[in-house]
């Protein structure tokens, strides 16, 4: 599971297309199953200001330990 956040569309209910089909952003947050859509959410072009939250375990497992 991957958690992602859409900055340029922080509230109501955003459809965004990517190569794996549509993610709906509901106020600016979404999660995806799928780890093809999660990469393929990775590939959106920055003007729509996705970020992918990798502090809550994210697609990649738990963020690594600071020293």
């Amino acid at each position: 599971m991957a958690k992602f956040q859409c900055g340029r569309f922080p509230h109501g209910n955003v459809p965004i297309r990517t190569t794996h089909g549509l993610v709906v952003f509901v106020d600016g947050q979404a999660v995806v199953d799928d780890p093809e859509q999660a990469a393929a959410l990775r590939q959106v072009p920055a003007v729509f200001e996705i970020t992918e939250d990798v502090a809550g375990g994210g697609n990649h497992g738990p963020a690594p330990a600071t020293p």
